[in-house]
């Protein structure tokens, strides 16, 4: 009988911190996308406020979701933290590609008349520079 009453206090206690844990990860998950998007879109992270105000706009549409207005209020969106998280996609679409360049087989690099337009005038303009007094 004891032992019955600890394991139900036990899968209360772990249910409520997968829950907890699985929210904030969901949180991240979101703060990523929100991310993702505003590099993609090359915009400023001070646009994340922005864009917690407007998911908050929406969500109280939504009469009656207390919850979901929470989960969008506890989305962690401070330009530090996206700067983090960029850091971090970033990172990770690195790795990703220096691990497909090296299970290739081969692989070509295409350079285009502009930019060997560009290093030509650069080096010309080096070599001036460097020969005279």
């Amino acid at each position: 009988m004891k032992l019955q009453a600890y394991l139900a206090s036990y899968k209360k206690r772990t249910a409520l911190l997968v829950r907890c844990m699985s929210d904030q990860e969901k949180s991240a998950e979101a703060a990523l996308h929100v991310c993702w998007t505003l590099s993609k879109h090359q915009k400023p992270f001070s646009d994340t406020e922005i864009v917690k105000k407007c998911m908050l706009v929406v969500a109280a549409l939504f009469e009656g979701k207390k919850d979901v207005v929470d989960a969008i209020q506890g989305i962690p969106l401070s330009a530090r933290s996206n700067t983090s998280r960029t850091e971090i996609l970033a990172a990770d679409n690195k790795s990703d590609l220096l691990e497909l360049l090296q299970k290739a087989p081969c692989y070509a690099i295409a350079l285009d008349e502009w930019l060997l337009t560009i290093k030509v005038i650069c080096s010309n303009f080096c070599r001036r520079r460097l020969a005279t007094p």
